[in-house]
């Protein structure tokens, strides 16, 4: 029974065969089983829904109260982190938000609001989008203090990661610093 625990797991797929393998034995799941399936599972990032679903199957029906324990830990660990994403995609996305997961159903809209330095001419431009997704970028609006405005709609269930960058929208002969720049040469 620890060889299985023992092995190593590099995907999600192993883990779920290994947590398969644990359900199908019958034994009792021990401290230290457990806790190797739940340090994996921090290693593979943001659990699948298969590694959540045996992992509460493995805590309800086959381990000791030392491996019920640090089952419990993770999974409500992940049930706060997974309840925090979708608090984020409930709300405008902001700058601050930057690198934090948010979490929706697919086809629901997500709004993010990025602020612009348009004085500076810097813009907020879309340059990597990978997954089932479309973005749109809504019309500016005369404020205080300009954002540029995305609607990200996630067409099918799977991750996506989208990535903004700021560029310069007026070109280098036209900025300010080249015109201001000294019109002779020293030699």
């Amino acid at each position: 029974m620890q060889a299985i625990a023992r092995a190593t797991m590099n995907s999600t797929s192993e883990l779920i065969r290994k947590i398969a393998t644990l359900l199908e034995h019958g034994a009792l799941v021990s401290f230290y089983a457990a806790h190797r399936l739940v340090r994996y599972a921090h290693r593979l990032g943001e659990p699948a829904p298969g590694i959540l679903l045996g992992l509460v199957a493995v805590h309800d029906e086959l381990s000791t109260d030392g491996a019920q324990e640090i089952l419990a830990d993770y999974l409500r660990a992940a049930g706060s982190r997974i309840a925090a994403q979708y608090a984020l995609a409930s709300r405008v996305v902001l700058l601050r938000d930057d690198g934090k997961v948010a979490r929706s159903q697919p086809r629901t809209p997500l709004r993010i609001e990025l602020e612009e330095r348009r004085v500076a001419g810097l813009r907020w431009r879309l340059d990597e989008l990978s997954g089932p997704a479309r973005v749109e970028k809504e019309a500016a609006r005369d404020e205080p203090a300009p954002r540029a405005r995305f609607l990200l709609t996630c067409l099918a269930p799977g991750a996506v990661k989208v990535r903004f960058v700021e560029s310069q929208q007026i070109s280098r002969r036209f900025s300010h610093s080249t015109s201001q720049a000294p019109s002779y040469r020293i030699r």
